[in-house]
């Protein structure tokens, strides 16, 4: 499957394994990258959602309709947007803090 990682600081993140961002703990780091090594192997959609270890959870209402995500710890969240039928996917990570807000405002 095809990856694009969105921002610099994931791109930093699954290229340069030495790399942690402010704020951030290892296990958060060695979360994202493996779920972005397991989104690189696998063929489609279908075997990214069958890899139970990554917990992907589908998004079908609210903010995030039409996409996956997996929490990366209590503050981050790996967004996955799928893309060509399910040939590529598009990885990003959202702040909770950030995220819960707009939950808040859009009630």
């Amino acid at each position: 499957m095809d990856v694009d990682l969105v921002g610099d600081c994931p791109r930093r993140l699954a290229a340069d394994h030495g790399f942690r961002p402010p704020g951030w703990d290892a296990a958060e780091c060695r979360h994202f990258r493996l779920v972005a090594q397991c989104a690189q192997a696998a063929k489609g959609v279908g075997d990214l959602h069958a890899m139970r270890v990554l917990r992907i959870q589908s998004r079908e209402g609210g903010i995030l309709a039409g996409t996956s995500s997996v929490v990366l710890s209590a503050r981050r969240c790996l967004i996955l947007t799928f893309k060509d039928g399910g040939t590529r996917v598009a990885l990003s990570v959202e702040s909770l803090d950030v995220w819960s807000k707009e939950m808040e405002e859009s009630r």
